[in-house]
């Protein structure tokens, strides 16, 4: 195994390397350089990092044992076989100590020359071999993970064609996901007009929004327009057509990806992505993902496009003349009745059971609900008894006279009691402690009392609490409580600061709570919660389609009251989704297993993007939003969702609570709180006020205003919670700023991002 193997001799006798290279190197396969002295050897060798050097013991400048030490002061893997004619064991085993990996005493043979060689070259061979593995296995992982986010991309990009009915929202998702697969610098989803035989911008990433508005190219005069024509991708480098993209796209750019979006074999538009500065070329692989994104494009370009002809044909049958129809064929005109008496039955029958469902969803969560609270009451006398119990413990054991009275109260209590003295030994401790915790207890070291690693270290918290002085940080802890698994069961442990007579501390009492019935209990009604949610969406889509159906006329004619009758029925189911939107929310939380995935990301698209979807209630009821937003608005680190669910919300809460034709402001600006920086995002309605003592209940899921219809407070229900509980998941705060009789403020702040963003200025939207 010799294959592009070096070997530096170090030596100044001709002889020597002629010996060396002529007859034991080079006939074995290996490269040979030489030095002739040890100065340049040591430079030869860290330059050039030979496999192997051979030096004799004596050569000028540095000799064998100096070149030793100098390759191990620059911490070398070099191995190194040292040779002399005059050897001791000295020198040896200084030269072993220095790292030589062999020490030969000459005359040798060609043989024993070649066995040393093989000998030293083994662990380099093993450690290069290994440095390759793990350099191949890191690219490997590292390509694993780029496929694995490529496909989780991909994966989502596919479920939102079935799951998003917003074809905007979706057709932007497609070019995030483009711009982000591909790591280009902008990204544009064009789509064919065939009147005016132009591409014009159906959705952008990267592009002013100005610019991104007024883009159209000419088909017959521009790349895009040459994949449309072609029907096949381009892939360009801009180095070398760098005056053909000026003339072609209006503006400059260093390379460039375009696909076509297909329906059918017709090419409707065209996915493209660029870098602008960075010069870098895309490749196949990015043509590949590009094409499957494009794919996803077409499919809901084509699902929008099929609902639109399918309106068109209902409108056309709703709109057609009945009285020839029942004159000419009586029989198609008596069928066509009993197909309305039909679907008014069918929807009568969805909505009998979307209410039968809820009434039972109802009940269940109500008596939940009551057992709980029935469990509490039953706990609260076992409470008191621990709390009495605690606070009249003596201070280093009991008297023997109350000794026996003593135990058997506390073998009384449902819970687990124990008394750690300042020794940290346990001096007290009772029968449903030692059975939780497994064991005689009393006398032992409360380390080992249990194998949880949360039981020591809050126990040492509230110790080092107890043994501050008054007014010193910390010294206001009194009490600490933690969970605990203990033997497949879940206990809640509350450690708390045993004072004696004279107030001082002298001990910790510790009460263990099994709670493991209540988890489970939890589980089970989290579980329940998600499976019910689950079978009201099929009944509740059924009704919002039947009920648009009635309203758009495709069913002959409705009057004013059947008209108004269904808007109420389509708003409130509507309602009822955003509700069992935010009940399956909070029951993901409840669980701990919220999942935020962040990034870097514009909040300015994202404040647009919510606005489109309350855009509609909003213009019901003849509202405006005026927007203030900071110019150059810096980036956040946060989950495009997560924000999109908080806006929205926030939106949302203050269309409902503020009255028609209001202004409801958004303001979005920097700020700093001593080294950090932030984004402040406002949102400001024209309610009635929330008042002071209310402020801190809006954001408690449990809360009911004593008036529930309190105009300064929208939504009562679990939005604002859920929004709290999202922004302090990113790390980020949120309050309100309210009064009676005046408009209230909610206010999040989000940690920053150092990459600058730019935003548009202030402006108002009319929601109409």
């Amino acid at each position: 195994m010799a294959a592009n193997e070096t070997v530096l001799i170090v030596d100044d006798r001709r002889e020597n390397i002629a010996f060396l290279a002529e007859s034991v190197l080079r006939p074995a396969g290996y490269d040979v350089t030489t030095a002739a002295d040890g100065v340049e050897g040591v430079q030869r060798a860290l330059r050039e990092k030979p496999d192997l050097i051979i030096t004799d013991l004596h050569v000028p400048r540095l000799n064998g044992l100096e070149i030793l030490k100098a390759l191990r002061q620059a911490r070398s893997a070099i191995p190194v076989i040292l040779m002399t004619f005059h050897g001791s064991e000295e020198a040896a085993v200084q030269a072993f100590q220095l790292g030589a990996k062999d020490y030969i005493i000459k005359p040798c043979t060609i043989q024993d020359m070649q066995r040393a060689i093989e000998r030293a070259l083994v662990e380099h061979r093993l450690r290069k071999e290994r440095d390759r593995l793990v350099s191949d296995v890191t690219l490997a992982n590292r390509r694993v993970e780029r496929r694995l986010k490529e496909l989780s991309v991909l994966a989502s990009i596919g479920k939102s064609v079935t799951a998003l009915l917003d074809e905007n929202r979706l057709l932007t998702r497609v070019v995030d996901a483009a711009v982000y697969l591909t790591g280009a610098e902008e990204g544009l989803l064009l789509l064919a007009d065939e009147e005016s035989e132009e591409l014009y911008m159906r959705a952008a990433r990267g592009f002013g929004e100005k610019y991104a508005r007024g883009f159209r190219l000419r088909v017959n005069d521009s790349l895009a327009g040459e994949v449309v024509r072609t029907g096949k991708p381009v892939i360009i480098t801009g180095a070398s057509r760098e005056d053909r993209f000026k003339v072609k796209t209006g503006y400059l750019v260093k390379s460039l990806l375009h696909v076509p979006i297909k329906a059918g074999e017709s090419v409707i538009g065209v996915l493209s992505v660029d870098h602008m500065t960075e010069d870098r070329s895309f490749t196949n692989h990015d043509l590949y993902l590009l094409s499957a994104l494009a794919d996803y494009a077409a499919i809901s370009l084509e699902n929008s496009r099929l609902q639109v002809k399918l309106q068109e044909q209902l409108e056309r049958l709703s709109t057609g003349p009945l009285e020839p129809l029942q004159a000419e064929t009586p029989e198609g005109a008596a069928e066509y009745g009993q197909d309305i008496q039909v679907y008014r039955q069918e929807i009568r029958a969805q909505l009998q059971e979307g209410s039968r469902i809820l009434s039972d969803l109802s009940e269940k969560i109500a008596s939940l609900e009551d057992w709980v609270e029935d469990a509490a009451a039953r706990e609260r006398p076992a409470m008191q008894r621990r709390s009495l119990a605690a606070d009249t413990f003596p201070a280093d054991g009991v008297p023997a006279s109350l000794r026996q009275d003593l135990d058997t109260i506390l073998d009384s209590i449902v819970d687990g009691v124990l008394v750690i003295g300042q020794d940290d030994q346990v001096v007290i401790v009772n029968r449903m402690a030692e059975e939780l915790l497994g064991g005689p207890l009393t006398g032992r070291p409360v380390e080992g009392a249990c194998d949880d690693p949360r039981w020591i270290k809050t126990y040492r918290i509230v110790k080092t609490a107890a043994q501050l002085q008054d007014n010193a940080p910390g010294s206001e802890i009194s009490s600490a409580t933690t969970p605990l698994t203990v033997a497949n069961r879940m206990l809640s442990a509350s450690f708390r600061i045993k004072a004696a007579v004279d107030q001082a501390p002298s001990g910790i009492v510790i009460v263990l709570r099994d709670v493991t019935s209540e988890r489970e209990a939890q589980r089970a009604k989290d579980s329940f919660i998600a499976s019910i949610s689950q079978e009201l969406r099929t009944p509740m889509t059924s009704i919002l389609g039947y009920a648009d159906l009635l309203m758009r006329g495709s069913l002959g004619p409705l009057t004013q009251f059947q008209g108004k009758f269904l808007d109420r029925i389509r708003a409130n189911a509507e309602r009822m989704g955003m509700q069992l939107n935010d009940l399956v929310g909070m029951t993901i939380i409840d669980s701990r297993q919220l999942e935020i995935k962040a990034e870097t990301m514009d909040l300015v698209s994202t404040i647009h993007e919510a606005f489109d979807g309350v855009h509609k209630q909003m213009a019901e009821k003849g509202q405006a939003l005026e927007l203030d937003l900071e110019p150059n608005l810096p980036y956040v680190r946060a989950d495009p969702d997560a924000m999109y669910h908080v806006l929205r919300n926030l939106l949302q809460n203050a269309h409902r609570c503020s009255p028609g034709k209001a202004t409801i402001v958004l303001r979005a600006r920097g700020m700093r709180e001593g080294r950090d920086q932030y984004v402040l995002v406002s949102v400001t309605d024209a309610g009635g006020g929330i008042a002071s003592e209310d402020h801190k209940k809006v954001f408690n899921r449990f809360y009911r205003s004593d008036n529930p219809t309190v105009s300064g407070l929208g939504d009562p229900e679990v939005s604002l919670p859920i929004v709290k509980t999202l922004v302090e998941a990113h790390g980020g705060r949120v309050w309100l700023e309210s009064a009676r009789g005046t408009g209230s403020t909610f206010t999040v702040i989000l940690p920053i991002r150092q990459v600058a963003a730019p935003a548009p200025g202030s402006n108002a939207v009319p929601a109409g």
